[in-house]
């Protein structure tokens, strides 16, 4: 039925993975500990030499050369048939000119490239002073620099500086990510930061298997912790949310998401409370025990599960019966008594 069908763009399926996955929570039962693992990044198809795995569709569907650059004319053609609103709707721009299609340009990431931001969490391949690596990455990497990535795998890395450069080919995202530059300033990372109440070390610990720890493969290549990275190395995984402080967070679906993204059960706790406070129940409203609070957040907040802000409120009148949620009945409001004796007389003597 249409209310089981989700429109959406490859494009955000490649690049903006943890966003559309989270989005897909708030209407589909989520399995978290699938949303904690890495995106599959080998080849769906075996036949033919032009099928990509994920890492080579990264580097190719970013530049804004590449979209249209195996169409022939008559592919052109069929796309003006579509409705330009349309296009415009899911983001893509105006279909070009054969004679724009073939001219060179020099490369120039796409719109819905995001642009990397300080604090965002992205897959890193990352530089090492192995020959052996430095001459695989020279061969396979997407913008063809002397100097290759290791190939012990990718690693987690937290983006430190924001990325200056060039500028992206037309629509920004709404999130105001519009196309990044081609360099990123980004620190190597053994785990990714998060706060939960329940220790897990294996949690978001690596990126996808490597040949032993992430930390001792970054020792054994003889790496440094700071990198500049070009784009094209980098893959948006955990994005750092854009509203801040916490507190400012809004009350919809959007800012329970943009909650997730912090993966901090006590923060997700915060948002909590504030729901409450705004939730009316039989004409109360409700008091919540801190004390208790957190391992209810803990299924919201990524550490044990991802959910919507509409399940929240379903939930947490329902935990009643649990003790730590108590109806408040609304207070008083205090009036004047109204009485038929007249104003006592005052002695002016």
């Amino acid at each position: 039925s249409s209310s089981r069908c989700v429109v959406l763009r490859y494009e955000d399926f490649l690049f903006r993975f943890w966003d559309v996955m989270v989005h897909l929570s708030a209407f589909l039962p989520a399995h978290c500990q699938k949303l904690k693992e890495s995106p599959n990044a080998v080849r769906s198809k075996s036949h033919g030499r032009e099928v990509r795995n994920r890492d080579e569709a990264l580097r190719y569907y970013s530049y804004l050369d590449n979209r249209h650059c195996d169409f022939e004319e008559w592919h052109l053609d069929r796309m003006r048939e579509l409705c330009p609103k349309l296009l415009g709707a899911l983001g893509y721009q105006e279909v070009p000119k054969p004679e724009d299609v073939y001219q060179p340009h020099k490369p120039v990431p796409c719109s819905w490239v995001p642009k990397l931001l300080p604090g965002d969490i992205v897959a890193a391949r990352f530089q090492c002073k192995s020959c052996n690596c430095r001459a695989r990455g020279a061969d396979e990497g997407g913008d063809g620099s002397a100097e290759g990535y290791c190939n012990l795998g990718s690693v987690w890395a937290k983006v430190v500086k924001e990325s200056n450069g060039a500028e992206g080919c037309g629509n920004e995202a709404q999130d105001g990510r519009n196309a990044t530059a081609s360099v990123a300033d980004v620190e190597l990372l053994s785990e990714v930061p998060r706060e939960w109440v329940a220790h897990n070390p294996h949690d978001w610990a690596a990126v996808e298997p490597v040949d032993g720890s992430v930390v001792s493969a970054i020792d054994r290549a003889g790496s440094s912790m700071r990198q500049q990275l070009p784009r094209d190395w980098l893959d948006l995984r955990l994005p750092k949310p854009r509203i801040l402080p916490e507190a400012d967070l809004p009350l919809t679906e959007e800012g329970y998401r943009a909650a997730v993204s912090l993966r901090s059960t006590p923060k997700m706790a915060e948002f909590i409370l504030r729901v409450s406070r705004e939730l009316i129940v039989d004409g109360c409203t409700l008091d919540l025990d801190r004390r208790k609070l957190p391992g209810f957040a803990r299924w919201f907040s990524g550490e044990a599960c991802v959910q919507s802000l509409a399940q929240i409120r379903r939930e947490l009148p329902g935990k009643e019966s649990e003790g730590w949620v108590k109806k408040r009945p609304p207070q008083p409001t205090r009036c004047l008594q109204v009485t038929d004796k007249p104003p006592a007389k005052v002695d002016a003597s």
